[in-house]
């Protein structure tokens, strides 16, 4: 019976950490010629910062250069103690990422805990003479 109460409170308590943050919510139209959003962690390691790196590639635009967004998150940090991309929710630390140096250069891997997803869904929107449709993307990092 102690055991199946320790168990019930640890699910209880990781379920409460569970979330999600939208990283980016847009019309398609704006996201014309883009073949995919490429999600990563970017750092500045002097400052302990962190964000999400949206890059849009092209797809079949030659005139369309691939563009990069970043993204705060909040509660995203690095930690250069421990080299890791850390989320804050309610006082618990969930790693994101871990950073290694190596002689090419700066690489951060991303952990299972902080996973991206892509959505796609349509809203209905009445502009004052008519209902239109207009589909979107939504890209959400889930913890």
């Amino acid at each position: 019976m102690k055991n199946l109460f320790t168990v019930l409170m640890l699910s209880l308590s990781l379920q409460a950490l569970a979330g999600e943050v939208v990283v980016y919510d847009a019309p398609n139209y704006e996201l014309r010629g883009i073949g995919e959003i490429k999600k990563t962690f970017g750092i500045n390691p002097e400052l302990g910062r962190a964000w999400v790196s949206l890059t849009f590639v092209a797809a079949y635009n030659e005139d369309f250069a691939d563009t990069e967004e970043r993204v705060k998150i909040p509660g995203l940090s690095y930690n250069a103690a421990t080299k890791e991309v850390v989320l804050d929710v309610a006082g618990e630390q969930i790693v994101c990422a871990t950073v290694k140096k190596t002689f090419l250069g700066t690489t951060v891997k991303p952990t299972k805990k902080c996973n991206f997803a892509t959505k796609y869904y349509s809203i209905q929107n009445d502009n004052g003479y008519e209902v239109e449709t207009i589909e979107k993307t939504k890209v959400i990092m889930n913890f």
